[in-house]
């Protein structure tokens, strides 16, 4: 069972997040802002982070600089997620993001990213994950 922290300033969306990750059989717990979002890392170490990009306090972006700078929580796979399309999502891999899809998210895109981040043979010898990647819908 994974550890995967939700970042979101909208509640309504985080718990969606959870009630989907939660039936996948990952524990969950939620942030409101990148200033939340840092002190439960700091404590709750998670496997893997999805965040909005655009938040109020620390958005997304300065959050994933952040983290990425931290020795011990750098390696963290993050998933960003923006409404803002071509500029938000290659704002956030620039930013350090290991993914970046648009919002509204599709769900089961979602999941496929998550299990991918997560299972261990995609992380590298270094301890490094997989190539970031920009995730935007199909057409």
């Amino acid at each position: 069972m994974s550890k995967i922290l939700v970042v979101d300033d909208s509640t309504e969306f985080s718990e969606m997040l959870v009630s989907v990750l939660q039936a996948e059989g990952h524990t969950v717990v939620t942030a409101q802002d990148g200033l939340q979002a840092i002190s439960k890392i700091e404590v709750w170490n998670p496997d893997l982070i999805i965040t909005d990009i655009h938040m109020p306090a620390l958005n997304g972006l300065e959050m994933i600089r952040r983290i990425r700078l931290d020795r011990n929580f750098r390696d963290i796979p993050i998933i960003g997620l923006t409404a803002y399309l071509r500029l938000g999502l290659d704002l956030a891999i620039k930013a350090g993001a290991s993914v970046s899809l648009p919002k509204p998210v599709e769900i089961q895109r979602l999941i496929e990213h998550v299990n991918e981040l997560l299972r261990p043979e995609s992380a590298q010898t270094d301890g490094s994950r997989s190539s970031a990647q920009i995730s935007a819908p199909l057409h």
